[in-house]
């Protein structure tokens, strides 16, 4: 996009050259060429001023220029080339830079702030206040200010080339042009903002900042890097981040993606679809940190793969231009068995966000050797798909070999809650996209009542008919017999008269 307005502007840039080079010649005097080939014979000298040359025509037309126009073309000549020399160039010859990039504090900003070793080759700022939000719309505002100014250039330098009627008022009403102004292709050239941050500064702290900048058109991308602590860390259970997809798929008009590192089509494509979008977008994804979170390094794309797995954070894509209502714009293209509540492996092993979580040192301290003394072990497998009334008086469980042996660990409430809370969202998710939802089965359910009664009412209806066809051909026959008996017995009395 940025390419080819440059080019826009190139070629408007030498339609305004081409105007002041006519409106020059224009003030030459031409309706006499015989006196002014007189007036260049005389002279002696090599080259000739053209004023002189003008002065010594016998030419009483006017040739006068009107300086305020000639003034504005060639300013706007200037500005046109200025501005396309900004674009592709600037001070450093790179060109305006294609997006620009807040990064919130605490633990995101640790690495960003370390000048000069940092990966940015765009303008970037480091927010230590926790006002990114309110920063990142501001810094946009900017940016749609410095789009609004190009798109207002361009169509100042349209009016001088192509002079529609109402020109005056047309170059009045530019002055108010704002960026909600601007045609969809024209806010293209908006480059975004990309606001880069932890869950626990942009969906905890700055919870409302975020769902201002979700309801706003500004063109904002947030990237959110989930921890999922899962409220069992640092956090209460009500903690906002353990729902922040769901959340900002609410405010409907934000594109909204949940995605993993383990998946890098996903990851790109969700990505590519949020910078494109022409509004606000949230991308969440899983960032686990080895060192932090208590596993071997080697194993940190095995970690995010099963978090999508144990439905601890699932796939999922919301995107407001997709055809259909609300549901249908939802697509859970990625997550393994999406029709069924947990994933089964070819092993048989069933996982859970239980699962996901024993596997790292930070949530040690929720499970504890399961008590001989436990009331009706049962796998939390089991015990996850089990309702209220099931599970009372049952202890879920989750086991693990050592050697030949089995070792049971016992699951904390909170763990248990959260891993509740995991699956109610992906539920939830089934529901919205409409995989699986109670609505389908009772819409299931009075088609094939339907089907059935209307089936029923054709079958009586044959039923009907065939009784009527039957009663005919009855009649028909009983008519038949009537009549042949009657001819049989005309006979049998003609037979006696001879």
């Amino acid at each position: 996009m940025v390419q080819r307005f440059a080019g826009t502007l190139a070629e408007t840039g030498d339609e305004i050259r081409t105007l002041i080079h006519s409106t020059l010649s224009g003030a030459l005097p031409d309706a006499d060429l015989e006196a002014v080939a007189e007036q260049l014979e005389s002279t002696t000298s090599p080259r000739i001023d053209l004023t002189t040359l003008a002065k010594g025509v016998t030419d009483e037309a006017d040739h006068s220029i009107d300086t305020r126009y000639l003034k504005r073309l060639i300013d706007l000549s200037g500005q046109v080339d200025a501005a396309r020399q900004k674009l592709v160039s600037g001070r450093h010859g790179l060109g305006r830079a294609r997006y620009g990039l807040a990064v919130s504090g605490s633990r995101t900003a640790a690495w960003a702030a370390s000048f000069p070793r940092n990966p940015f080759q765009v303008p970037a700022v480091v927010d230590m206040s926790g006002a990114a939000g309110q920063l990142a719309a501001g810094l946009v505002e900017g940016h749609l200010d410095d789009t609004t100014e190009l798109v207002r250039l361009l169509r100042l330098a349209r009016l001088e080339i192509e002079k529609p009627n109402g020109l005056e008022w047309k170059r009045d009403a530019l002055r108010a042009l704002h960026w909600q102004d601007l045609e969809p292709e024209e806010l293209e050239l908006c480059p975004p903002l990309i606001l880069l941050g932890s869950d626990e500064m942009l969906a905890a702290r700055g919870l409302s900042q975020l769902v201002w900048l979700l309801n706003s058109k500004l063109p904002v991308k947030v990237l959110v890097l989930s921890a999922l602590e899962l409220g069992l860390v640092e956090a209460s259970v009500n903690d906002p981040r353990a729902g922040i997809g769901l959340l900002a798929v609410a405010q409907r008009n934000a594109y909204v993606a949940q995605t993993s590192i383990a998946d890098p089509v996903h990851f790109g494509n969700c990505v590519a679809e949020a910078l494109t979008f022409e509004g606000p977008a949230l991308v969440q994804v899983y960032a686990p940190s080895p060192s932090r979170d208590g596993y071997a390094i080697d194993e940190l794309l095995e970690q995010a793969g099963r978090a999508v797995t144990a439905r601890t954070l699932p796939l999922f894509r919301y995107d407001p231009r997709a055809d259909g209502v609300f549901g249908s714009r939802i697509s859970l293209d990625g997550n393994p068995q999406s029709n069924s509540l947990l994933v089964t492996g070819e092993d048989g092993e069933t996982c859970t966000p239980i699962d996901w979580a024993f596997a790292q040192r930070r949530f040690a301290t929720h499970f504890k050797p399961l008590s001989q003394s436990a009331p009706s072990p049962v796998p939390v497998q089991e015990w996850l798909l089990l309702d209220a009334p099931g599970r009372r008086g049952k202890t879920p469980f989750i086991a693990r070999a050592e050697g030949e042996a089995e070792q049971r660990f016992g699951i904390s409430s909170a763990m248990l809650r959260a891993a509740d809370h995991c699956l109610g969202s992906w539920r939830t998710l089934q529901e919205l996209a409409g995989i699986v939802t109670p609505f389908t089965r009772k819409l299931e359910e009075e088609i094939r009542a339907a089907v059935a009664a209307e089936h029923q009412a054709e079958l009586d209806e044959q039923k009907r008919a065939a009784a009527a066809e039957l009663q005919e051909v009855r009649q028909k026959t009983q008519a038949e017999i009537a009549a042949t008996m009657r001819s049989r017995l005309l006979e049998l009395a003609a037979r006696k008269r001879k």
